[in-house]
């Protein structure tokens, strides 16, 4: 809601954090610089990065937070997609 903020900063041991904000405005505190955020930025946060979130008085801010193991991901290559012989039919 407007004006709300996670009480709280925090880190991880091991976990990186990718945050897509879906509305609203606000600030995201990343090793104690203020950044900006509304509706469409997408943010990733390394596991040792310290951070917090405040949403603007008048708008709030909503957001989808997903975690996963850094450098989990191992294939995000050209080469790891399959063309399919099946075609949409739009």
């Amino acid at each position: 809601p407007a004006g709300a903020e996670i009480p709280f900063a925090h880190s991880h041991k091991r976990n990186e954090e990718i945050y897509i904000f879906t509305s609203g405005k606000g600030l995201f505190w990343l090793d104690g610089t203020k950044h900006p955020v509304k509706e469409g930025t997408a943010i990733r946060v390394s596991p040792s990065c310290v951070r917090s979130i405040r949403a603007d008085n008048s708008t709030g801010l909503s957001y989808f937070c997903i975690q996963v193991d850094e450098g989990s991901l191992v294939q995000a290559t050209q080469d790891d997609g399959i063309i399919s012989e099946e075609k949409p039919n739009w």
